[in-house]
């Protein structure tokens, strides 16, 4: 199987984070080039859990701006939040696409993300903290 089938999605998250429990602030390169081709090919299957997926895509983002290629993550994490299932709530991931925005110079798509009217955040299944709001 290819790591962007629905059918495999959940688990395939919850293998993604796993990895991301162990080794440090960083993923190794070759986890990070798999977790980018995942959240490629995202669709609104892929978000079975909000909250590990969230997880996940913190540590990508984290690598990435570690790494000093917050421009990596800029489409993978958009293709993320556009697959998911409400367009109004706000979750952790969208503070990940806006952190990379901000460091690649990728305004004009925070500001899309920003523009899109935030209707109501939704911390219990999101997994939204404070901190991300800020």
């Amino acid at each position: 199987g290819v790591l962007s089938s629905d059918e495999y999605s959940g688990a395939v998250v919850t293998l993604l984070h796993s990895c991301t429990l162990s080794g440090g602030h960083s993923l190794p390169q070759e986890l990070l080039t798999i977790t980018r081709n995942f959240f490629l090919s995202a669709t609104p299957r892929l978000i079975s859990s909000c909250e590990t997926l969230s997880k996940v895509t913190r540590k990508f983002t984290q690598t990435c701006l570690a790494l000093k290629q917050p421009l990596f993550a800029v489409k993978p994490l958009h293709r993320v939040v556009a697959a998911l299932s409400s367009a109004f709530d706000v979750s952790p991931i969208h503070t990940d696409l806006l952190q990379v925005c901000l460091a690649s110079k990728c305004y004009h798509v925070g500001a899309k993300i920003l523009q899109a009217g935030i209707i109501q955040v939704s911390p219990m299944p999101s997994g939204l903290t404070a901190t991300d709001m800020l």
